[in-house]
């Protein structure tokens, strides 16, 4: 009897570390700017944080633990932020999980939108992927790099060149 209590207390004070851990978990995943979801082997929702549904157009509440990969792109399309058809999307996104490999990519939603998508298969074959907002870090790129040719296009033409 005193061993199973014993047993007990040290379960409980494990259980209370774990959830201590989860919490701090949380918060860190709540404080990430960059949106964070993980799936499982069977393409199930472990979890996504605010950040994540926020960047498709979602309530966070919507996104539940179990979702099927399915319905929270199909919860995407109806928002308007899933650049192709759900199946298509589908597709293209299995394709990448089934390769187990680290990739680094980037998506422009119909709304013009650039996500750039990091996603990093896990030892379980699940996997876990950031989502970044990158329209005006792309915007401003594209600007310099027009800058750029135009100053460089000033630079060869003669100085005594006159335009009327």
């Amino acid at each position: 009897m005193a061993q199973g209590l014993a047993d007990r207390a040290v379960l409980e004070t494990r259980l209370a570390t774990f959830e201590a851990q989860l919490a701090h978990y949380q918060a860190a995943f709540a404080a990430i700017s960059e949106g964070v979801c993980s799936y499982d082997r069977d393409q199930r929702l472990i979890f996504a944080n605010a950040p994540y549904a926020e960047i498709y157009r979602l309530a966070p509440t919507q996104l539940t633990p179990g979702m099927s990969l399915r319905k929270v792109v199909e919860l995407r399309f109806a928002a308007g932020t899933c650049p192709t058809s759900v199946d298509d999307y589908l597709a293209s996104t299995l394709a990448i999980n089934d390769r187990r490999e680290a990739r680094d990519w980037i998506v422009t939603l119909k709304d013009g939108r650039a996500i750039r998508i990091r996603y990093r298969p896990m030892p379980d074959e699940g996997g876990i992927s950031t989502h970044e907002d990158v329209t005006t870090a792309r915007e401003r790129r594209l600007l310099i790099e027009e800058r750029v040719s135009l100053q460089s296009l000033i630079d060869t033409v003669p100085d005594n060149l006159w335009v009327k």
